[in-house]
């Protein structure tokens, strides 16, 4: 196994990912503006306005204590039956768009910036899944991107050599990341060969440089978000694909600081879109994080929140004033607890 070469593939959609009539994310795109040219800010309205009431309702369902009621967590399950997972998506809100996608930041590419290749081969393999679907304007992709160049450029400054730097995400990703990963399957004794098709910009269910959503959800469970058309679009850590607590909190704490809480994320609204369309975070709508479990579970939440709260009590970046208001201050925990069957 030591002496294998490292293979990648390549290969063409199966099914048309424009194509998406048996999904749920097809009523989204049907409803968002479809043409690439079309301003991010009368996308990012389209957006909003589809998803708000969908938010409303997760918001209004949730109890004080920060539990989402019992007839809120029955009705999403017997809508949104379990899947097996057959592909590594990204956690982006507009990445959901492949039924049975488990989700990654950056299809994983956060394990390569914490060296942590053996772990995520381990998840691979566990998971029996070996298919990648990467997006335009990862900001994940970019993240590692920039530190393979960082290293890059004090490696030359150190030996005196020239090695390219990159300024191209998929050329990064196909010429650095995959080959570690596949090398890491190697390691790990699987014989398995990655492949990966870019999901299309205009399949993206968001605007191109814009993250309409105020919800991140922790999943623990095997429900496919992706399949239920009543509960908003949003960040997805797939926590029971990875069973890694804190590589979900590292994937929260990348979306909130990197994407939400800046001019690429609502929390940027307030200078990007009309008045009439802002969608303000503050206490009365706040950036929901909802840790979703099985019943059998619920223990769970008893390391998982903490561990949480204190990751965003020692986030300086969410703990800065901006705009008047600390993002932190702008951010409700809240569970679900899935009924057993």
């Amino acid at each position: 196994m030591e002496n294998q070469t490292a293979q990648i593939e390549s290969f063409p959609l199966t099914d048309n990912v424009n194509a998406l009539a048996a999904t749920p994310m097809a009523t989204a795109t049907a409803l968002a503006p479809e043409k690439a040219d079309t301003p991010d800010s009368i996308q990012v309205a389209e957006y909003i306005k589809l998803e708000s009431p969908k938010y409303d309702t997760l918001l209004a369902s949730t109890r004080k204590n920060g539990s989402v009621s019992d007839t809120y967590a029955a009705n999403l399950q017997k809508k949104t039956p379990e899947s097996t997972f057959l592909c590594i998506g990204c956690i982006d809100e507009g990445a959901q768009v492949k039924e049975g996608t488990y989700a990654l930041a950056g299809n994983g590419v956060l394990y390569w910036m914490q060296d942590r290749m053996d772990e995520f081969a381990k998840i691979l393999i566990r998971n029996n899944v070996f298919t990648l679907y990467p997006h335009d304007n990862c900001g994940a992709k970019k993240a590692a991107m920039d530190l393979y160049n960082e290293r890059t450029v004090e490696q030359n400054r150190v030996n005196g050599t020239n090695l390219p730097l990159y300024t191209d995400q998929y050329q990064f990703f196909e010429e650095v990341f995959l080959p570690k990963a596949q090398a890491a399957l190697v390691k790990a004794g699987s014989n398995s060969i990655l492949k990966f098709q870019k999901i299309p910009r205009n399949d993206m269910v968001r605007a191109p440089h814009f993250h309409h959503t105020a919800v991140f959800t922790i999943n623990g469970t095997s429900i496919d978000l992706s399949k239920n058309r009543e509960y908003p679009t949003g960040f997805v850590s797939s926590l029971r694909a990875t069973g890694d607590i804190d590589m979900s909190i590292t994937e929260l704490l990348f979306a909130l600081e990197k994407i939400v809480f800046t001019d690429h994320g609502i929390g940027g609204l307030q200078d990007f879109l009309k008045k009439e369309d802002r969608f303000i975070l503050g206490e009365s709508q706040p950036f929901l994080i909802n840790i979703m479990v099985n019943a059998n579970m619920q223990g769970d939440l008893e390391k998982i929140i903490p561990a949480l709260v204190k990751a965003l009590k020692d986030s300086r970046r969410l703990n800065t004033n901006t705009n008047g208001i600390k993002p932190i201050d702008a951010i409700k925990i809240i569970s679900t607890i899935i009924p057993e069957k």
